[in-house]
């Protein structure tokens, strides 16, 4: 369950919440409050975090942050030792994003590249002085455009094993709920959907065949529009600041957005973890853009800004929190302002921006709940929408000394800049520190450390805020020690994929083509790679190959694979015969979710199918099963057990073909009666005992 152990992190990030939400306010309505040193608290706050990090890791911070990592500083020297003290601040903060390696040894290439890119972004910010215009605007635009279309197209790692597997995984959970949409289910009812409607609906609409050519369509083109809003963001709070530091900030992002969300201990390409990237952020992220243009341009109310609210309100639970987040007060604060009430005056635009809030979001979910009952006939369960926010999938407990403390000294180098910024400034922090607040709820989930450095663009996007505000301040110092960190740190990200597929000449394929085949079992090389990762015996996963190919040959629908790796077979579109189509979706789940989702889906999809299980497996899947299923028959083919499941619940009506030839038991509609009796279905002792029937591959249990 989410609460778990976790009290004090959830106590702690509202407790941040609250005081990032509330500050704009009370600086807007009551001004004197500039005058208390607010700023210099946080500020001190921040030193006493990098402190404590220091003091509890001590020599673990490793020879980079210890010896090398000053080199980011230098460029920082100036009259004033505050920018300097900031950036020393950060750099045992920075330290903690290297999870995987707390040694932070690098080798003498690594340690190379980390001097000259960490040394030269710093100093760029410094060097560079002259002010960027419209056209320097233009020209970052289309360079993030080429970096996330280079991103997208770029399959070569893919051809590792640790990668392939990645990205296979990840699809799967996304391409479950969409076969079973497009299979006749309801979702939240016959099918769980783990990331959200919009997702489903997206790669749904998207599907050929299979889905699997759709789906490479959807990640390409979401990941790169995410980019370019982001960047956005940050070309429109950075718009004041010299182009040297809006180059600093801009290759920060790239370097959150292309290293550090795709799996930084081995480096995995832009492809394999969609969850981090466009089909999971995307709403949020052409929101926040939206919200920072219209606070530059004064702009109160915009039908724009609601309809990208709306569309993160009804893509997942995750983005309607964070689009609510973000959109409502920084309304609110463009009203106060726009009004320039102060003090209690100040009180009733809010009270009235509430108001819209709380009305708009009901009228919005009656609306999206009229229009789920009458597309698919059955009101959405709220119990299955929320599964996956009560049961985040692989919870772990927060590591006390990990990179949520970078996460927090983010947020509070954005409060110092609301403090000491003007009105445009506190609102374009504001909109900046709610939009990582409210990527932020991610960690809450799970509590990965790795989760973290998935949310390092909206931290990005937030530090830019505070070093366009403070400055040569101690809190600007900190926060472009740290955007030039995010680039230098990306010197420790493994590569060994990458190496694997250089030297065996796959380093440059380009397209989705081979990628697709392999996900088909098409070549030998498929099923090695996933023996390779998964530490499987040599030919197990030829022999799963080979057990989908001869349930596929009986043409009863899309198979379903329980075994280590955790994968959806690639099959044509539409031929699910249950809810619980791909392992890794519901195998972290509660036992029951899973039962009524087996028993609603025997129910709703009223068709036989195949569930392959690897040797080993637990057996509670084929229980799970056989509750609302009856075996029918069984085939063996080397370490996998094919078995053919008839449904024992009543077919729909409307499903059932009733004529006076039927016997009584099939005309009353018993699925289980009905399936056994087509399929001429075998004797029990002979369901029970292994079939000697060979596959079609030879590699069935008579030739094993």
């Amino acid at each position: 369950m989410l609460l778990d152990g976790k009290a004090w992190l959830i106590g702690g990030y509202g407790a941040l919440l609250a005081a990032s939400a509330a500050l704009p306010f009370l600086l807007a309505c009551w001004p004197r409050l500039r005058a208390v040193s607010m700023d210099v608290a946080l500020g001190a706050g921040i030193v006493a975090l990098a402190a404590a990090i220091f003091w509890s890791r001590g020599l673990n911070l490793g020879v980079v942050p210890l010896l090398v990592g000053p080199l980011l500083v230098v460029p920082l020297a100036g009259r004033s030792l505050a920018p300097a003290l900031g950036g020393l601040a950060a750099l045992p903060l920075l330290s903690t994003m290297v999870w995987w390696d707390a040694g932070s040894v690098l080798g003498p290439w690594r340690l190379g590249g980390f001097i000259v890119a960490g040394f030269g972004i710093a100093a760029l910010a410094r060097l560079v002085t002259r002010d960027a215009g419209r056209a320097t605007r233009a020209i970052v635009l289309i360079l993030l455009g080429a970096v996330g279309i280079v991103s997208a197209s770029s399959t070569g790692v893919y051809a590792a094993p640790t990668a392939f597997w990645v990205l296979w995984h990840h699809w799967s959970a996304y391409i479950a709920p969409v076969e079973g949409l497009l299979s006749g289910g309801i979702p939240y009812r016959d099918f769980l959907v783990q990331y959200g409607i919009g997702p489903t609906l997206l790669i749904a609409a998207a599907c050929g065949e299979d889905c699997w050519t759709g789906m490479y369509a959807v990640v390409a083109a979401t990941n790169t529009l995410h980019l370019l809003a982001l960047g956005g963001c940050v070309l429109i709070i950075a718009r004041p600041a010299a182009i040297g530091a809006t180059a600093l900030a801009v290759l920060a992002l790239v370097a959150a957005v292309t290293l550090w969300t795709a799996y930084p201990p081995d480096w995995l390409g832009g492809l394999a973890t969609p969850s981090v990237g466009g089909l999971r952020y995307l709403p949020v992220s052409a929101l926040l853009l939206r919200v920072l243009r219209n606070n530059r341009r004064g702009v109160v109310w915009d039908g724009w800004e609601t309809a990208l609210w709306l569309l993160g309100l009804l893509w997942s639970p995750e983005a309607a929190y964070c689009v609510t987040l973000i959109r409502w007060p920084c309304l609110a604060l463009r009203m106060v302002d726009g009004g320039r009430a102060t003090g209690v005056r100040a009180v009733a635009p809010v009270l009235r921006c509430v108001g819209q809030a709380l009305g708009t979001t009901v009228l919005a979910l009656a609306a999206a709940s009229f229009a789920f009952r009458l597309w698919f006939g059955d009101w959405p369960s709220l119990a299955g929408y929320l599964t996956y926010v009560a049961n985040p999938p692989g919870a772990l407990s927060p590591n006390l000394l990990g990179p949520m403390w970078l996460a927090v000294g983010a947020a509070l180098a954005a409060m110092v800049a609301m403090v000491r910024g003007s009105a445009l400034n506190i609102r374009q922090a504001n909109a900046a520190l709610l939009g990582l607040m409210a990527a932020a709820c991610y960690f809450l989930g799970r509590s990965h450390d790795n989760n973290i450095l998935n949310i390092l663009p909206f931290l990005v996007v937030s530090l830019t805020a505070a070093a366009v505000v403070a400055g040569p301040r101690l809190i600007g110092g900190f926060a472009r020690t740290v955007m030039a960190g995010i680039v230098a740190w990306g010197a420790s990200l493994g590569g060994g994929g990458w190496l694997e597929v250089w030297r065996s000449g796959k380093a440059f394929e380009i397209g989705p083509s081979r990628l697709l085949s392999r996900i088909g079992f098409e070549g030998a090389d498929a099923a090695t790679l996933l023996d390779r990762h998964a530490g499987l015996p040599a030919g197990r996963s030829a022999e799963a190959a080979a057990a989908l190919a001869w349930v596929r040959s009986r043409g009863e629908g899309a198979p379903v694979l329980v075994s280590a790796t955790m994968l959806l077979p690639r099959h044509p579109a539409g031929e699910a015969w249950t809810g619980v189509n791909n392992v890794a979706n519901y195998s972290l789940l509660p036992p029951a979710i899973m039962e009524r989702v087996v028993r609603r889906g025997a129910r709703r999809f009223a068709r036989p199918g195949w569930l392959v299980i690897e040797d080993g497996q637990s057996a509670s899947w084929l229980a799970t099963f056989t509750a609302s299923y009856e075996v029918t028959e069984r085939h063996q083919t080397g370490a996998y057990t094919a078995y053919r499941l008839a449904p024992r619940c009543e077919q729909p009506r409307a499903a059932r073909q009733v004529s006076p030839a039927m016997p009584p038991e099939e005309a009353a509609g018993s699925c289980a009666t009905t399936f056994m009796r087509r399929s001429a279905a075998v004797p029990s002792a002979e369901i029970l005992a292994p079939s000697s029937s060979p596959s079609r591959n030879g590699l069935g249990s008579a030739d094993r």
